[in-house]
């Protein structure tokens, strides 16, 4: 569980994101506690790739998930298919 935490954090702390934050958002998503972070890296690269082209970054895609835990945690395409119908 450690080790999913920290491995998200050591990741995406370039772009902002900080532990006690992550672990806010995982008290709120208690399934990110299970998930690797290769998992939770995957899912945020595929979004951020696919929406670049509109302006969007990983630091922008973080403050949404760190509002909104499940965005660490849903797949790709449900994401996507959101942001596309908004």
């Amino acid at each position: 569980v450690a080790r999913n935490v920290t491995g998200v954090v050591e990741r995406f702390s370039p772009d902002g994101l900080t532990g006690p934050e992550y672990v806010r958002a995982t008290l709120k998503q208690p399934s990110l506690l299970g998930t690797s972070p290769e998992t939770v890296a995957a899912h945020i690269t595929e979004v951020v790739e696919r929406f670049a082209d509109d302006g969007m970054t990983t630091r922008d895609y973080l403050s949404a998930a760190l509002k909104q835990p499940s965005l660490f945690a849903m797949s790709p395409g449900t994401v996507s298919r959101h942001i596309d119908t908004v």
